[in-house]
Order: structure tokens, then C-alpha cells, then sequence
């Protein structure tokens, strides 16, 4: 369970970080590059180094190389929707995602689905809609429920490659090489990407962008990291546990946008909210 705990703080810690990053001005593209640098030394240092593997001990890297693209595209989106859309609709899209990787055990796995879990699948594409809709000065605005479900689309996929990745190749003593090597990859894309924009390493020589690199690379390794030990435990099911930290996480990252950052939330969004706690519940409890 105390792994759990660790997973639900370190990934809504993400959400509220990329909304303090618009509060103080600071640039999102280097501070994900910082992160990505402090993720991968902190897993390969409690791996004890880069260990050498044969090639049937590296057959994870595949799907690590996947992960690791998805994670970069994932980081972007979700800062930009959570600086422009709001933190708690950003939140709501990318934990909703739960019924991906649910959907992914289920044919893959070929576990049974129960009428309440069809329920809660239904319930969850309706929460997303109505949590993400919004609209400018009385008009609706597409942007605003486009990339909220592109994040959803994009998470979902990520964490089904994780639990098919951990289930088939990561053992406990591995979790900390394959977490470094996704956020290697990634921050090899991200270098990338800053070669393409050299303006922006200028801002390396502000150290709070080493700062909020630095806290945003340790929670976004536990993100990962913690799930992994949380599903490698067998205490619960994969489900319940995708479950109990997208309800927590939805529910803190709400609190935390409508209280600390003041974000306003229509009727609709409040009831999406609302509906897609119901219906990760509905998951856990089936």
C-alpha cells in the first residue's frame, strides 16, 4: 500500500508542478529537460550504475523506447493543458485514461467483464467529455476538448505498454534501469527538440529552472517507479491498483486547481468530475 501512496503524490505532485512553472514564468521545455536529466541519473544510481545486460535480459527495451517517446509527447501535452485548459481538467483527462489499460487487460489478458465494469467504461467516456468541455466568452473552443482527449488517448496507451511491459519483463531489481532508460529516451527527444530552439539554452543559467527540474525529475521517477513496485507487490490487482491512484489523483489534482489556483469550473465540468470518480470506483470495485 505505501507503495500506492508514494505513486498517488508523485504524479499529481506533476500536474501542480507544470502549473507553478506558468505562475513564476519559468520555461517549460528546459525544465523538462532538467527533469529527464535528474529521472535518469537517479534510476541508474539506484540501479548502482549502468548494468550490462544480454540480449534476452534486454527484451523490455523495445517497449522502453515506446514509453520513452510516449513520455516526451505526454510532458508537453499535459503542460500546455494544464498552464491553457486548467489543472484539474488536465488531471481528469489523463487519469481517466485508467479504462485503456483496463480495456488492454481485459482482451490481452482475457480477464472477465463484469456488466459493472461495462458501466464504468460508458460512465468514463462521459466523464471525460463533460469534464473537459469548456468554452471562451460563451463559445465553445475545439483546442480545449481536443488535447485534453489526446492526453487521454496518449496516457491510456502509455500505461497499458507499462503493465504489459512490467507483467512480461520487469522484475523488482530491474524497475530502477528500466525507469532510467525511459527518461533517457526521453531525454534524448528533449535535447532534440531544444537543438531545433537554441534560444532556450539561455534559460539554463537560471537556477530555478534547475530547481523545478529538479523536484519535477524526482516525482516523475516515483510516478513511474511506484507503480511498477505496487504492481510487482501483488497486494491487488492491476486494476484496483490503476484504480485507487487515478481516484486519488483526480480528486487531489481537483482540490488542489479549484482551491490553490483559484480555476473555475462549469456545472458540466463539476458533474464530469464527479462521474469520474463514480466510475473509477465502479473499477475498483469490480
Amino acid at each position: 500500500m505505501i507503495w500506492i501512496l508514494f505513486a498517488i503524490l508523485s504524479s499529481a505532485s506533476i500536474f501542480v508542478i507544470f502549473k507553478l512553472l506558468q505562475r513564476f514564468s519559468l520555461p517549460t521545455l528546459p525544465v523538462i529537460l532538467v527533469n529527464y536529466i535528474v529521472a535518469t541519473f537517479f534510476g541508474f544510481w539506484l540501479a548502482g550504475g549502468i548494468p550490462h545486460y544480454n540480449t534476452t535480459d534486454m527484451q523490455w527495451l523495445l517497449p522502453a523506447i515506446i514509453i520513452g517517446v510516449l513520455f516526451i509527447v505526454n510532458f508537453f501535452l499535459m503542460a500546455y493543458s494544464a498552464q491553457n485548459i486548467g489543472i484539474s481538467i488536465t488531471t481528469v483527462a489523463g487519469k481517466m485514461s485508467v479504462i485503456i489499460p483496463m480495456v488492454f487487460s481485459i482482451y490481452f489478458y482475457s480477464e472477465d467483464l463484469p456488466a459493472f465494469k461495462i458501466i464504468g467504461i460508458v460512465l468514463a467516456m462521459a466523464a471525460v467529455f463533460m469534464a473537459v468541455f469548456k468554452k471562451d466568452n460563451g463559445r465553445f473552443n475545439p483546442l480545449k476538448l481536443i488535447v485534453p482527449l489526446i492526453i487521454f488517448a496518449s496516457m491510456g496507451v502509455t500505461d497499458a505498454l507499462l503493465k504489459y511491459a512490467q507483467d512480461a519483463y520487469i522484475s523488482d531489481d530491474k524497475a530502477p534501469v528500466f525507469s532510467a532508460s525511459l527518461f533517457g529516451i526521453a531525454l534524448i527527444l528533449a535535447f532534440l527538440f531544444l537543438t531545433i530552439r537554441p534560444k532556450n539554452f539561455v534559460q539554463f543559467s537560471r537556477w530555478p529552472v534547475w530547481l523545478a527540474g529538479l523536484v519535477l525529475g524526482l516525482v516523475n521517477f516515483g510516478s513511474v517507479y511506484f507503480v511498477i513496485l505496487a504492481l510487482n507487490s501483488k497486494v491487488f490487482d492491476s486494476s484496483i491498483v490503476f484504480g485507487i491512484t487515478n481516484i486519488c489523483i483526480v480528486t487531489i489534482s481537483a482540490l488542489v486547481g479549484g482551491l490553490v489556483f483559484r480555476e473555475k469550473l462549469s456545472v458540466v465540468n463539476i458533474v464530469g468530475i464527479v462521474l469520474s470518480v463514480a466510475a473509477i470506483a465502479i473499477f475498483m470495485w469490480t
